[in-house]
């Protein structure tokens, strides 16, 4: 047992400015946030924060620090302190750094089932890059600082731009992307167009507001909201935040909300943020479909907050949830999610909040995906990929490699992108339904993929899971069956045949959730059907 006179020399020993450079420098870059870092900084955090991540650890990423109360406080202090510095943001700075690029695509040479890369050309004038927008995926290779558009099964355009590791936002015209180096970009794909502004030193997250034309940016250095117009990349508003901003995220009724680690702020529409005060130390968020609950991630719990910011369901945990790679669906008149969590995926129950059932793998979890079109959860641990029955909660791993992980699936479902790791790394895809290999393509230290209808249409994709598990025995999608198809149907067809069924329908109870959810899918039917086939 330490006396406390070995304490006290212990905590004299102890130097946060050694401390910070030998055990965060690398990861986090200096206090100031000055140097790139492979994480976010740290500075503009609170030092509870700083201090509770610190001794519990921010487990599989960060291991906790073995060190006492005293030095964990000085570590903090140190921390705090050093990081109080004015960063200014100029509206005209940021105005005048806008540029815009053509992309041409490049050219590929097919070598058995593998496509490798040739040639690459960014600065030609014509663009080549027209793309079916239906069934876009967007990949980030961060080896590489590329970009790559995969139409299909076919890569399309590739460009480079530093700094992603993720979060690619889509929009109508194409996608967004934002940088850890404060750069955002802004691709429109029918263009072949790339426009560039730099915005901040860290960005943290963007979120899309295409009905007001807006671009909502969420910066870790300095703290704010940036508010760009989504035509021109110039500013509209700047707020700022005494905070690193969490997320920008949206919830129903396109209303943008701004997680900070001690608050909720709700965007006027004057560019005012309305701040609800909230227990401190969120670390990270999540939004369900309907935009009607926002999950918080905390350093040793989960909590589920409804409308009115009230908490409605809470997790003990002992580390944060990797909520950004959750998965949802729809099963017998309920609503699901699959929440990574360490070495286990934890399945909710969504609207009655209650979990049934938790799922424990040999290693920690990063990913789970679905799609409608599969029966199954596919998740990654240890490199392997496991499928996991929706229905039954079954698991059996896919023999690959044992060097994959992050599942994207194509609009349809039919196809499976998986990100492979080491030497010979890239995307490998499968046939969903035999999870046989159909092609492979070489990048190096391959991240995030995002695929258009799937990242933009969440709730039309329980909606397409209703219509799967109560419609389809009657009604195709684009031909005339039992009933009429779905493509000459719209909302207040749907809603009159439900509630007063007429010409042989038979009744369906269905909840006011499953009716606004199968909607939402038959008006974006187009982003999962070729609505050109013959409907007679």
């Amino acid at each position: 047992m330490l006396t406390m006179e070995i304490i006290c020399l212990l905590i004299l020993m102890f130097n946060a400015d050694e401390y910070y450079k030998n055990f965060c420098l690398n990861c986090h870059g200096d206090v100031l946030g000055k140097e790139k870092s492979k994480t976010y900084p740290i500075i503009f955090l609170p030092g509870s924060l700083i201090k509770e991540v610190t001794k519990t650890g921010f487990l599989p990423f960060m291991p906790p620090f073995q060190l006492t109360e005293e030095q964990l406080d000085e570590l903090t202090k140190y921390i705090t302190e050093n990081s109080k510095q004015i960063y200014n943001i100029d509206e005209n700075e940021i105005n005048s750094s806008i540029t815009t690029i053509s992309i041409i695509t490049p050219t590929f040479n097919k070598i058995g089932n593998s496509q490798l890369i040739k040639q690459q050309d960014e600065n030609k004038i014509k663009s080549n890059s027209k793309s079916h927008v239906k069934d876009i995926t967007v990949f980030v290779e961060r080896g590489e600082d590329k970009i790559w558009i995969i139409d299909g099964k076919e890569v399309k355009t590739i460009f480079t731009f530093p700094n992603v590791h993720g979060g690619i936002k889509f929009w109508s015209s194409g996608f967004i992307i934002p940088s850890r180096g404060g750069e955002l970009g802004q691709y429109f794909l029918n263009e072949g167009i790339l426009k560039k502004v730099n915005v901040c030193q860290v960005i943290k997250n963007v979120e899309v507001l295409e009905e007001e034309s807006k671009i909502f940016v969420s910066c870790s250095i300095p703290p704010a909201i940036i508010i760009l117009d989504a035509q021109t990349l110039k500013v509209k508003s700047i707020i700022n935040l005494h905070f690193q901003p969490v997320s920008v995220v949206k919830t129903k009724n396109n209303k943008v909300v701004v997680i900070l680690p001690d608050s909720i702020g709700i965007i006027k529409s004057n560019g005012e943020l309305l701040f609800h005060r909230v227990p401190q130390n969120i670390v990270s968020v999540l939004v369900e479909p309907f935009g009607e609950f926002i999950f918080l991630g905390r350093v040793q719990s989960i909590e589920v907050i409804g409308p009115e910011f009230n908490e409605v369901f809470s997790i003990k945990t002992t580390s944060p949830p990797h909520f950004f790679s959750s998965a949802f669906w729809y099963d017998k008149g309920n609503f699901y999610t699959a929440i990574p969590y360490l070495n286990s995926i934890i399945i909710v129950k969504m609207f009655d909040w209650e979990i049934v059932k938790s799922i424990n793998f040999p290693d920690f979890v990063f990913f789970v995906r679905t799609h409608p079109n599969t029966n199954y959860l596919w998740a990654d641990s240890g490199g392997y990929i496991y499928l996991i029955n929706k229905y039954t909660f079954d698991v059996r791993r896919i023999e690959i490699s044992g060097k994959e992980f992050h599942t994207e699936f194509s609009s349809d479902g039919s196809l499976a992108f998986i990100t492979s790791r080491g030497e010979n790394g890239g995307i490998i895809i499968l046939d969903t339904a035999t999870q046989k290999e159909l092609s492979r393509f070489k990048a190096k230290n391959p991240a995030g993929k995002y695929n258009l209808s799937l990242r933009t249409k969440p709730l039309a994709l329980l909606g397409f899971d209703i219509y799967k598990s109560k419609c389809w025995g009657c009604h195709h999608p684009t031909k005339a069956a039992f009933g009429p198809p779905l493509s000459a149907m719209n909302e207040a067809m749907i809603r009159a045949q439900i509630n007063h069924p007429k010409d042989k329908m038979p009744k369906i109870d269905l909840s006011e959730r499953e009716i606004e959810a199968l909607v939402e899918f038959v008006k974006n039917l187009k982003h999962f059907f070729d609505l050109s086939e013959n409907q007679n």
